[in-house]
């Protein structure tokens, strides 16, 4: 990163040392070892380490760095803070702080499919549940993981409430909230419902207007019958795909062959839980870029945590 590696963690150790309070936990933490300190200090500084290389010793020092918990916490994020904008240039202070933030999300979201993230599948398919149950779990995906990453695409709305005829109900987009009906009342079908294709084609143009502008993260509601005939979502669909951007969708096991005529081998198949999702997106190089960035950019929106050196 351009520093001296072992002058600056010299003079951090020297800076823990001079802090009482913070001297005396790291005594506690380290079981009186400075010296597992100072090697700790030095693979956290250190821009080719990842998470995974740190010690014990090391993952708690940087939780303390990072995590504002606890009394010690409040007192040794500020202070690293401070002491990095006096010894370091203003732009290795900030390269450092940033890769001791990424320590720390590592350490936050573990990767569960292993280290070489770039070669999981950027697919993902939920299958084993009902249609409404999908939209549920993608719903609570949205909630939890907005808005640390952008998210694109529809979930779809079952209208219970109107007493229409058809009750099919709509897609939401999650980009602006706006509603694209799936299908018409209509008196000549025996369901009551015909395909509303405009409203659909306008859900797919939208979809791929996002995906275009950018976003982290697409969920389309289902691949279902008219996506297998070449209808529906299915221009949404070939875009992200495409565009190689990470998806997320509910395939119902009868149309597993109609979606591998379209993927490939390019996605993988998760159970309907969230736990299963959340490790499946953690692992996701690009999410975890966007969480990064997110975190960095709230530290300076909320005034206590400007990037060392920054203006």
């Amino acid at each position: 990163m351009g520093f001296n590696l072992d002058r600056l963690t010299a003079m951090w150790l020297g800076a823990l040392r001079d802090h009482s309070h913070l001297a005396n936990v790291l005594t506690h933490i380290s079981r009186n070892s400075w010296g597992d300190v100072e090697r700790a200090l030095r693979s956290i500084f250190d821009g080719n380490v990842t998470s995974q290389d740190l010690s014990p010793l090391a993952r708690n020092i940087v939780d303390l760095l990072c995590a504002d918990r606890g009394v010690t916490g409040r007192i040794m994020k500020p202070y690293f803070r401070v002491f990095l904008a006096s010894a370091l240039p203003p732009d290795q202070a900030r390269r450092l702080s940033a890769h001791v933030t990424k320590l720390f999300l590592e350490l936050e979201a573990p990767n569960p499919f292993g280290r070489d993230s770039e070669n999981v599948k950027t697919i993902a398919i939920i299958q084993g549940s009902s249609t409404a149950s999908a939209q549920e779990l993608f719903q609570d995906i949205v909630e939890r993981w907005s808005p640390q990453i952008r998210i694109a695409g529809v979930i779809e709305e079952r209208d219970r409430a109107n007493r229409r005829l058809c009750r099919a109900g709509s897609l939401r987009s999650l980009g602006d909230n706006s509603l694209y009906p799936m299908f018409e009342d209509t008196a000549s079908s025996s369901a009551g419902c015909d395909v509303e294709q405009a409203g659909l084609g306008s859900a797919a143009v939208a979809i791929r207007r996002d995906v275009e502008t950018g976003c982290d993260l697409v969920i389309l509601s289902k691949f279902g019958k008219l996506e297998a005939e070449g209808l529906g979502l299915r221009a949404a669909f070939t875009a992200c795909v495409e565009a190689k951007i990470p998806l997320l969708t509910y395939v119902p096991i009868r149309l597993s062959r109609p979606w591998k005529s379209l993927v490939g081998a390019q996605s993988i198949f998760l159970p309907a839980e969230a736990l299963a999702i959340d490790d499946w997106l953690r692992s996701l190089s690009n999410i975890r870029h966007a969480m990064i960035a997110f975190y960095l950019a709230a530290r300076v929106g909320r005034g206590v945590a400007p990037e060392p050196g920054g203006k």
